[in-house]
C-alpha cells in the first residue's frame, strides 16, 4: 500500500513465521508485524518529528547543577527548552537536529529524566534521557594528634669510623628535633627536612654498630645498632703480582677487607669478590686491561686504600732475539732472550726441553736461561710463555755436538809463532776458538772436520792443542812442538869446486833430523844429523864465497861467506842447437876454461872433438834419439854442461790437414797434424810456399795460411832440419758458393721451421746461418740445394749466410722473423653455442695471415686486423669455457679459457602469472641456463632483477602495462628465450551499483554489487569495514553488509589489483519499531482491513494480502 507525498507505504506479506528469526510471531493464522521508520503523510509529519532523547553526557553531575550535558537523538528543531528533572536547563545550544547542550540546574541528588521541548512536542521520559545528580562528598574529619617520635630507618647504615657521612633518619615526628646521637655521641650536623625526614652527619667513633638516637618534643626514638662504623680497609699486596691482559683470578691481602668492597685494577672494575672470614684476603677476578703496572683499590663505606703498581698486566711476549744463538748438547750454559712481555714466571723452552733456571730483568725486556741439555744436535726452536701468551722464533737456537781433534800437521814449528797448520776432527764450524798451550791462535779457514789456523808465539816445547766450539771444547795434549832456532859455527872444509859434490861438516847447536841447509841459495844434501853436527854434499854454484844456512822447523841460521867455490869449465853456447837423430853434424861450443884434453858428451853419448881453443870447441855429433840432450864439458877443473842444449830431430811427418778444403784465393788458417813439425820449417801447398803462423812445442801441429791456388786437389810438404815429409792430395782448393733464394722467406721468431735454399757451390759439412746464429741441417745438401730448420732469433729482417770451404754467400734480408701472436682478452668473453658473435680479440703480433680457433674450431676473421685487435665471428661449439688461439707465421698464441660458450636459456614457468597492469609487484621465473647478465622484459618492457639469479631461478620485479596477456623474454649472452602470453595484467576493478542501496543498521542485508574485475579474494567495505564476499563472478558479487550507524556510507571494493570506490552508495536505516495491530489475527485468504498504530506515526489502516495455505503460517507486515 503507498501513498503519495510523504506516504507512509506499508506492505504486508504472508510469510512462513520460522523465516523471520527474531520476529515476533502470535501464533498459527496470527499476523506479526514490524514497522521500519520513514517519512509520514503530510497529515502525520507533526507528530512524527516530536524529539527524541536517545543519549544524554555526562551521566551525572554535582547537585549544585552548572555542568553541561550533552543531548544526542532526532528532531531537535524548533526546540523551546530541556527539562532536566523539574528544572529547566540554561544555556541550550542546538547543534543539529541530532545533536544539542545545555547548562544543567541545580538538583536534589538523584536520577531525573531530561526531556525536550520542540515546536512539535516533547520527548518522552525514558531510561535513556536520564542524568544522576551526586551529592558533595562528607568533609573529612579533623586530624587526629600527631604520633609520638619514631625511626624507621637509617639510610646508609654503615660509614667510616673518621666519620662525615651523611646520613637520612626516617620515621614520623621528627618534626622540632633537639638532638641527633651515634651511640652516645652528638652527630656532628643535622637538619629537618620534614616531619618523616632528617639528614646528619655522621661524628668519628670507632669501629662497630652503634644505637642512632633522636629527641623531638614528641619524644625520643632509638634504632638499636642500626649503624655500623667501618674501619679503613688496608692493602699489602697482590697473589699473583701480575697476569693476563684477557684478566684473571686474583687474590688481594690486606686487612677489613670484606665481600662488599669494590675492587679495582687500573680503575677497571675487579667481579666475582669472595672475602676470607678473616677479613685478610680477598679473591677476585681481575678485569681485562692493557698491559702495564696498575693501580690496585679497595673502596667501601669505611673508605679507600691502593697498592700504586700493585698488579702488572702481561701482554703476550715477544721475543726478538736469543744469544748465543748456539751451545752445547750437554747444555748448562747461560743464553740471553731478548724482546718484550717477560716476566720473572717466564717459561722458556729449548725445541721440546724447558730451561729449568730463567730470570727477567725489571723492564721485562731480556731473559736469562739456564740451557737445557739435548741427545740431539742441531737448530730448535725457542719458546716463551708468560701469563699473557706465547712466542716463537723457530729454529732461533743450535744445539751444538762438542768438537774432536784428531790431528794437528805440522806438528812442530817455530817458538815465534806464524806457522800455517792444518786442524782435522769433527765438530769444528765458523767462530770457533784455537789455542796453542792456552795463546790464542789465528784461525784462518774452518769446515765441519777441518781448520787451518796461524801458530801463537810459545816456549820451546810441546803444548796442547784445544779447539773450542758452542758445542764444547777438545783437546789434544802434545799435540804441538814450539822448536827453538837453530845456530850455526864452522863450515869444515870451507872450499870446494863450482861443481858441487863436496863433503862438507857443519857445527853448531838446535839440528835436528829434517832440517834443510843451502850455499849461496842453493839447497845441499844432508846426509847426516846429530843435534850439534850436520854432514852436507854441496850443490853447484859459481865461483866465489858463499853463505851457508841452516834451517830447522825452530828458524834459520847462517854463515856469511862461510864456503868459496872453485872455478871450472863454463859452456854457453852450441851451434847449431838441433841436427839429425842419425848424429853426424858438426856443433861448435862455446864457453871458459877449455883446455886440451876436455871431453864432450851429448845426452850421455861421447861427441867427436875437434879443434879446441880455451873459449870454442868444435865437435861432431854421436847419434842419438830424436830429443833434447844435456851438453857436459869436463876438464881437470870440473865439469860444465848446458841442460837441452842440443835437440836431436826426427824427420817430420805429416798425418792430416785440417780443415781438408778452403777457397782458391787462399788465406785459410789450416793446422798441420803430425809429428817433427817445428818453427822455422817450410811448408808448400801444391808447390806453392804457405805461410807459418807457429807449431807446438811437441812438433805434432803447426799452424799454416794458405797460398792462392786453383780449384782441386793439392799436395802438401813439409821440411825441417830433421828432414821432409808430405800428404799427397792433403788438401782441395774450393771455389765460393752462390745463394739465390729461400723458401719461405719468414717464420716464427721461435725457429724450428723448415726453409729450403736454392744456389750454387753447396756442399755437405756447409754452415747456414740466420741473421748470425746457426740453423739446423736437415738431411745432406746437394750442390744446389739445402734444407735447414730455422733457430730462434728476434723478430725482424735478418740476413741469411752460406759457408762452405769456398767462402760465405750472404742473402741481405733473406729472411724475417716474425714474433709470436700474444692473446690478452676476447670481448665479449661469452657467447651462444650456435656461434656466429662478433668476437674483438685483443694482443700482439696479430697480422694479415691471423687464424683464430675457438676450441680447436677455426674462427672467421672479419676484417683485416691491425697489429694489436682483430674481430672474428665465434664458431658453434659445445657449452663450457674454451681456449682461444691465435696463429700467424710467427706461432700461435692462446687464451686459456678465453671465451665462455653459454647454452642457451629456457624459460618454463612464471609464478604468480597475473598481476595489476601497475605493475611494481615480483615474479619468479623458473627455467635453465640463467646467468649473471641475465635480462628480462614482460611485454617489451624490461624487468630489473631483484637480487642476482642462480642458474634456474630469478626474481624480477612486473614493469607497468595495459592490461591483457604479455609475452615474457629472457636473455643472456646464450641466447633469449620466451614465453608467449604467461603473464597476464589485470585491470583494477570497477563499482558501478550496490542493490539494494539500503539496509538496516543492524546490517545482516545481502546486497549484490556490479562492475567489473572481480576476482576470487575480492574484499568488500561499507564505510571502510571489510566483509568478505560471500559470491564472486568476474561482474557481480553478493556480500552481507555489517552493522554501522545510520547514514549513507562509501563502497568499495578491492582485489590484487586495485581498489574501486562507489561514494554514498549504501544507506543504512534505523531498526525498525514495533507496531501494535488491531485485530490481530485473520483468514488466510486475507483481505481484512487491520489497523497499525506505533510510536511516532498515526494509526495506518491496511488490508491484509492473500497468504499461503499453510494453516500455521504467519503474517508479517513490514511498514517500509
Amino acid at each position: 500500500m503507498r501513498r503519495s507525498g510523504s506516504a507512509v507505504v506499508v506492505a504486508l506479506a504472508l510469510v512462513p513465521a520460522p523465516a523471520l528469526a527474531g520476529v515476533p510471531v502470535a501464533g498459527p493464522g496470527r499476523a506479526a508485524v514490524v514497522v521500519a521508520s520513514a517519512p509520514l503523510p503530510a497529515e502525520r509529519t507533526a507528530e512524527q518529528a516530536k524529539p527524541v532523547v536517545q543519549r544524554v553526557t555526562p551521566a551525572s553531575g554535582p547537585t549544585r547543577g552548572g555542568f553541561t550535558v550533552v543531548l544526542k537523538g532526532t528532531g531537535f528543531t524548533g526546540v523551546k527548552r530541556v527539562l532536566i528533572g523539574e528544572g529547566r536547563a540554561t544555556g541550550v545550544r542546538v547543534v543539529s537536529p541530532r545533536k544539542l547542550t545545555a547548562d544543567a540546574p541545580a538538583h536534589a541528588a538523584g536520577p531525573v529524566r531530561v526531556r525536550v521541548v520542540t515546536d512539535h512536542g516533547s520527548s518522552k521520559a525514558t531510561g535513556q534521557a536520564e542524568v544522576t545528580y551526586l551529592a558533595p562528598p562528607t568533609p573529612p574529619p579533623p586530624p587526629p594528634p600527631p604520633p609520638a617520635t619514631a625511626l624507621a630507618s637509617v639510610s646508609p647504615g654503615a660509614g667510616p669510623t673518621a666519620g662525615g657521612t651523611t646520613v637520612t633518619l626516617s620515621g614520623t615526628s621528627l618534626d622540632g628535633a633537639s638532638a641527633v646521637r651515634f651511640g652516645g655521641t652528638a652527630a656532628t650536623s643535622y637538619r629537618v627536612l620534614s616531619d618523616s625526614r632528617i639528614t646528619a652527619t655522621t661524628p668519628a667513633r670507632p669501629p662497630g654498630p652503634v644505637n642512632v638516637t633522636v629527641t623531638t618534643p614528641h619524644g625520643t626514638a632509638v634504632l638499636e645498632d642500626r649503624f655500623s662504623y667501618v674501619a679503613r680497609p688496608t692493602l699489602d699486596h697482590v697473589s699473583p703480582s701480575s697476569g693476563p691482559v684477557a684478566g684473571a683470578t686474583a687474590t688481594v691481602f690486606g686487612s677489613g677487607l670484606t665481600s662488599d668492597l669494590a675492587v679495582s685494577f687500573g680503575g677497571v672494575p675487579a667481579t666475582e669478590t669472595h672475602a676470607a672470614a678473616d677479613g685478610r684476603s680477598l679473591v677476585v677476578h681481575a678485569p681485562p686491561h692493557a698491559p702495564g703496572f696498575v693501580e690496585v683499590a679497595v673502596s667501601g663505606v669505611g673508605g679507600t686504600a691502593s697498592l700504586p703498581s700493585g698488579y702488572r698486566y702481561v701482554g703476550g711476549p715477544d721475543l726478538v732475539g736469543v744469544q748465543p744463538a748456539a751451545g752445547p748438547t750437554a747444555g748448562g750454559t747461560a743464553v740471553t732472550l731478548t724482546g718484550t712481555g717477560f716476566t720473572g714466571d717466564t717459561l722458556v723452552v729449548f725445541g721440546a726441553k724447558p730451561s729449568l733456571a730463567v730470570s727477567a730483568n725489571l723492564a721485562g725486556t731480556e731473559l736469562t736461561a739456564e740451557l737445557p741439555p739435548s741427545t740431539v744436535a742441531g737448530p730448535v726452536d725457542v719458546t716463551v710463555g708468560t701469563e699473557g701468551g706465547s712466542d716463537v722464533l723457530a729454529s732461533a737456537f743450535t744445539y751444538v755436538a762438542a768438537p774432536t781433534l784428531a790431528s794437528v800437521v805440522p806438528d812442530l814449528g817455530p817458538s815465534a809463532g806464524g806457522t800455517s797448520v792444518a786442524l782435522t776432527g769433527s765438530g769444528f764450524r765458523p767462530g770457533m776458538t784455537v789455542t796453542f798451550g792456552e795463546t790464542s791462535a789465528t784461525v784462518a779457514a774452518v769446515t765441519a772436520t777441518t781448520a787451518t789456523v796461524t801458530t801463537p808465539a810459545h816456549a820451546p816445547g810441546p803444548v796442547a792443542v784445544v779447539v773450542t766450539t758452542p758445542g764444547g771444547s777438545a783437546a789434544l795434549a802434545g799435540a804441538y812442538t814450539y822448536v827453538a832456532a837453530p845456530t850455526l859455527t864452522a863450515v869444515e872444509p870451507d872450499t870446494g869446486p863450482a861443481t858441487g859434490g863436496a863433503a862438507v861438516r857443519l857445527s853448531g847447536t838446535g839440528f835436528r833430523a829434517g832440517m834443510t841447509v843451502t850455499l849461496g841459495g842453493a839447497p845441499a844434501t844432508v846426509t847426516a844429523v846429530t843435534g850439534t853436527t850436520a854432514t852436507v854434499t854441496t850443490p853447484a854454484h859459481d865461483p866465489g864465497p858463499v853463505d851457508v844456512a841452516v834451517t830447522t822447523p825452530g828458524g834459520s841460521a847462517s854463515l856469511s861467506a862461510a864456503y868459496t867455490y872453485v872455478v871450472g869449465p863454463t859452456l854457453t853456447a852450441l851451434s847449431p842447437t838441433e841436427g839429425p837423430a842419425g848424429g853426424g853434424a858438426t856443433v861448435t861450443l862455446s864457453g871458459s876454461g877449455f883446455t886440451p884434453g876436455l871431453t864432450v858428451s851429448f845426452g850421455g853419448r861421447a861427441a867427436e872433438v875437434g879443434a879446441v881453443s880455451a873459449t870454442s870447441a868444435t865437435v861432431t855429433t854421436p847419434a842419438h834419439a830424436p830429443g833434447s840432450v844435456n851438453v857436459v864439458v869436463a876438464t881437470a877443473g870440473g865439469s860444465a854442461s848446458l841442460a837441452a842444449a842440443y835437440t836431436y830431430l826426427a824427420t817430420p811427418t805429416l798425418s792430416a790437414v785440417t780443415p781438408g778444403a778452403g777457397p782458391t784465393g787462399g788465406g785459410t788458417a789450416v793446422i798441420l797434424t803430425g809429428s817433427g813439425l817445428r818453427p822455422g820449417m817450410t811448408v808448400r801447398f801444391g808447390g806453392t810456399a804457405a805461410t807459418l803462423v807457429g807449431a807446438a812445442d811437441d812438433g805434432t801441429s803447426a799452424t799454416v795460411t794458405t797460398p792462392a791456388h786453383p780449384a782441386g786437389v793439392a799436395d802438401v810438404f813439409v821440411a825441417t832440419a830433421g828432414g821432409a815429409g808430405s800428404l799427397p792430395g792433403g788438401y782441395e782448393y774450393v771455389a765460393a758458393p752462390d745463394l739465390d733464394a729461400l723458401t719461405p722467406d719468414e717464420g716464427p721468431a721461435g725457429g724450428g721451421q723448415g726453409i729450403t735454399l736454392s744456389g750454387t757451390g753447396f756442399r755437405p759439412g756447409m754452415v747456414v746461418s740466420l741473421g748470425g746464429t746457426p740453423a739446423t741441417m736437415v738431411g745432406t745438401p746437394t750442390s744446389t740445394t739445402v734444407t735447414v730448420t730455422t733457430p730462434a732469433h728476434p723478430a725482424g729482417p735478418v740476413d741469411v749466410t752460406v759457408t762452405t770451404p769456398g767462402g760465405t754467400a750472404t742473402l741481405s734480408a733473406g729472411y724475417t722473423f716474425v714474433a709470436a701472436p700474444t692473446l690478452t682478452s676476447a670481448a665479449p668473453a661469452a657467447g651462444p653455442v650456435t656461434g656466429g658473435q662478433a668476437v674483438v680479440l685483443t694482443g700482439t703480433g696479430f697480422r694479415a695471415d691471423l687464424a683464430v680457433t675457438f676450441g680447436g674450431q677455426p674462427a672467421t676473421v672479419i676484417g683485416t686486423p691491425t697489429a694489436t685487435q682483430a674481430t672474428v665471428s665465434a664458431p658453434a661449439h659445445a657449452a663450457g669455457m674454451v681456449d682461444v688461439t691465435a696463429s700467424t707465421a710467427g706461432g700461435t698464441g692462446t687464451l686459456a679459457g678465453g671465451y665462455e660458450y653459454a647454452p642457451a636459456p629456457t624459460l618454463g614457468a612464471v609464478s604468480p602469472a597475473e598481476g595489476p597492469v601497475t605493475g611494481h609487484g615480483t615474479v619468479t621465473l623458473t627455467g635453465t641456463g640463467f646467468r649473471p647478465e641475465l635480462s628480462v622484459s614482460i611485454g617489451g618492457q624490461p624487468a630489473p632483477l631483484v637480487g642476482p639469479p642462480t642458474a634456474t631461478q630469478a626474481t624480477v620485479r612486473v614493469p607497468p602495462h595495459v592490461a591483457g596477456p604479455a609475452d615474457v623474454v629472457v636473455t643472456t649472452v646464450g641466447g633469449t628465450a620466451i614465453a608467449a602470453a604467461a603473464y597476464s595484467y589485470l585491470d583494477a576493478p570497477t563499482l558501478t551499483s550496490v542493490a539494494p542501496a539500503q539496509g538496516s543498521s543492524a546490517g545482516g542485508t545481502v546486497v549484490t554489487l556490479t562492475g567489473t574485475g572481480f576476482r576470487p579474494g575480492l574484499t568488500v567495505a561499507f564505510d571502510g569495514v571489510e566483509v568478505p564476499a560471500d559470491s564472486v563472478t568476474a561482474t557481480s558479487a553478493t556480500v552481507t553488509t555489517p552493522a554501522h550507524p545510520a547514514g549513507t556510507v562509501d563502497v568499495s571494493v578491492a582485489t590484487d589489483c586495485g581498489t574501486a570506490t562507489a561514494a554514498s552508495a549504501y544507506s543504512y536505516l534505523d531498526p525498525p519499531e514495533r507496531v501494535a495491530v488491531t485485530p490481530a489475527q485473520g483468514p488466510i485468504a486475507g483481505g481484512r482491513v487491520i489497523t497499525l498504530r506505533g510510536r511516532g506515526a498515526a494509526a495506518v489502516a491496511v488490508t491484509t494480502p492473500v497468504g499461503s495455505s499453510t494453516p500455521a503460517d504467519a503474517f508479517a507486515y513490514l511498514l517500509l
